[in-house]
């Protein structure tokens, strides 16, 4: 139901702090509450009666903002103002003076002088399962992730790893850190300009793994219930390990070739099902190839907290035989169960 002044008209809203921002639904149903961003084809707004939620932007009939915005075009032009969006219209008013532009030229929505913290999100999960009795074992798993995202960047720092031991004995000991950085050239076409994994397994004997890279991405799928990212990158590859046999080296250096496969379903109201295949190719030798998958399921139980199901797979192609001549297995998987928060 929209307010009389609501009617849709070609006249944008006059810049108010105290007033809100509104949109429309394709449905036809009104929210009234504050803009939070819009980036790939999905906008984030907090609404009054709802909290903050997530939509389509092909789902968005009409906005109307009385807050100051900071609307990032096609060719990376920046205009700063409020807005009236009907259909495929959009009607700025930058400094006193309107601007039509077509829909189709808008690639994002950010807040105009936001504070350095409003730009910050991200999730932490924990997971912890003990046994006592005729074997006595601790498991303790962590995932995590810290995002920052701007009119024109989006940097992502994950982390994910288990501890765990039986009767006293280590059996598990793995850590992996991605650090990545995105300039978005247009809404499907974005540079990765840096980008570094980090991964120890005492078990696989790698004392220390390090990739740094960049490369290119492309959405390949952008629809309503799924995404589909496609990434391709080059970089170097230095590992050292725990322990070689007498005569081997005991760190290598190799040139990389790293693509990667991310999916992200919402295949329910409250449910996230994500996917991630990244394999990193050693170049030119290929037999030092490794291999990383992850499926996570989260399932919202409140705004705040999150119950998370996620598969994580490792594979290392050949690993490399301890110095007692031991070799690791090829394939590392754990089943994680915890609960997120998301701030």
């Amino acid at each position: 139901m929209a307010p009389p002044m609501m009617l849709p008209s070609r006249t944008p809203p006059i810049y108010d702090p105290k007033k809100d921002d509104w949109i429309r639904l394709t449905s036809g149903e009104w929210l009234k509450g504050e803009i939070i961003s819009m980036r790939d084809d999905k906008i984030e707004f907090d609404s009054d009666e709802m909290d903050e939620q997530s939509f389509d932007w092909e789902d968005i009939a009409e906005l109307r903002s009385s807050r100051l915005y900071t609307y990032v075009l096609l060719d990376r032009t920046r205009l700063t103002g409020t807005a009236l969006i009907i259909d495929e219209h959009v009607v700025l008013s930058v400094s006193g003076e309107e601007r039509v532009l077509r829909r189709a030229q808008l690639m994002s929505i950010v807040p105009a002088g936001a504070r350095e913290r409003d730009r910050w999100d991200g999730k932490f999960s924990l997971g912890v399962a003990f046994r006592r009795g005729n074997t006595d074992q601790t498991d303790f798993t962590y995932q995590a992730f810290f995002r920052r995202r701007d009119a024109l960047t989006r940097t992502r720092l994950d982390f994910n790893g288990a501890i765990g031991e039986i009767d006293g004995d280590q059996t598990v000991n793995n850590h992996r850190t991605n650090l990545k950085v995105d300039l978005f050239a247009s809404p499907r076409f974005y540079i990765t300009p840096f980008s570094t994994v980090v991964y120890h397994d005492k078990f696989q004997n790698i004392e220390m793994q390090l990739t740094p890279s960049a490369g290119i991405g492309y959405h390949a799928v952008d629809r309503r219930k799924i995404t589909l990212d496609l990434e391709l990158a080059g970089g170097y590859q230095y590992t050292r390990y725990r322990s070689v046999e007498i005569g081997q080296d005991q760190e290598k250096r190799r040139g990389s070739v790293i693509p990667t496969i991310r999916i992200e379903t919402d295949p329910l109201k409250d449910v996230d099902l994500d996917f991630l295949y990244q394999s990193i190719v050693t170049v030119p030798e290929t037999e030092d190839t490794t291999m990383h998958g992850e499926v996570k399921l989260s399932i919202e139980i409140t705004s705040l907290f999150d119950l998370d199901v996620s598969l994580i797979w490792d594979r290392v192609q050949n690993p490399q035989p301890n110095e007692d001549g031991t070799v690791p297995q090829r394939d590392d998987a754990k089943l994680t169960v915890g609960i997120g928060i998301d701030f």
